[in-house]
């Protein structure tokens, strides 16, 4: 869990052991939560999901049948996230590498890993390039609902549909109208 909020109840904690990373800038009253707190720079959180990426591809630990089946273009990835090593990283965002690392590890070798965020990392500095990197960790570990995944929808306001969620991007703003601007 990235930004604000605690994301699941302490008492299911207890019952469904996961690892809860809560960067924040400041310490807060649910910061106790946490198996690891990152304290960064403000505006810093896509640096170090750019990091943990990187840090993904360099140990292998990333899904890779779920890379395989979903995710083109790896290897301009993996140049793009090469130049945020996580000793930048921690400097960038005044964090100790190992605690990069770790976020790291525990997301590369959770059985089933997400990665969200709260109003943090998309209400601050660079919110779209935050989430999009979120998203790019997600993509990499295959963070997304399965087919046969209990989804909590009783089907009131929506029909169920037992699918996989791993949808491309709409990439919307390629269609329709464009804004005409006088030279």
């Amino acid at each position: 869990m990235w930004g604000s909020g605690q994301g699941v109840h302490p008492s299911q904690r207890a019952r469904h052991p996961l690892y809860y990373h809560r960067p924040a800038p400041r310490r807060t009253e649910t910061a106790r939560f946490a198996d690891l707190l990152i304290q960064p720079l403000p505006g810093h959180d896509a640096t170090i999901f750019a990091a943990i990426a990187h840090i993904l591809l360099r140990d292998g630990t990333y899904n890779t049948d779920f890379c395989d089946r979903f995710v083109s273009q790896l290897d301009e990835l993996r140049k793009a996230v090469a130049p945020f090593t996580p000793e930048i990283a921690a400097q960038r965002a005044d964090v100790p590498v190992a605690q990069i690392e770790q976020a790291a590890q525990w997301i590369g070798e959770a059985r089933r890993p997400l990665v969200g965020s709260g109003s943090g990392p998309s209400m601050s500095a660079h919110s779209n390039l935050n989430d999009h990197m979120i998203e790019v960790v997600n993509a990499l570990v295959g963070g997304y609902r399965r087919a046969g995944d209990l989804v909590r929808n009783p089907g009131t306001l929506n029909p169920r549909t037992p699918v996989e969620m791993a949808l491309a991007p709409t990439r919307s703003w390629e269609r329709g109208d464009k804004l005409r601007s006088a030279g």
